[in-house]
């Protein structure tokens, strides 16, 4: 009975952390989003990241693509190399995509 009294406590410190942790990305993504959209180039290199990690958000290297393109047209010199392994991950149809979308209104 001891034990299995450890492992439901182990258990649900590991389930409250892992909702801490969700919780606090989901945070950060929506306040780099806001970043974003307002302009910064630096928020939309790292709103790309997110995207292409799953951090906060699903993973979408569409969205991804879009909003790293939109942070080296501002000059966001990093978003070159984001862009070049996310074109080594997507086919050409998805390219061609997010290419095509606004990042900015897709989806609303």
């Amino acid at each position: 009975m001891k034990i299995k009294n450890i492992v439901l406590t182990a258990l649900c410190s590991t389930l409250l952390a892992y909702n801490f942790v969700q919780t606090q990305n989901n945070s950060d993504f929506q306040e780099t989003k806001i970043l974003a959209e307002q302009g910064f180039a630096k928020a939309q290199y790292n709103l790309a990241l997110m995207y292409c990690n799953g951090q906060g958000v699903k993973q979408d290297n569409i969205m991804a693509y879009a909003w790293a393109s939109k942070a080296l047209v501002q000059g966001e010199s990093d978003a070159k190399k984001l862009i070049k392994y996310l074109e080594n991950k997507m086919t050409s149809e998805q390219i061609r995509k997010a290419q095509s979308i606004n990042p900015f209104t897709y989806g609303k």
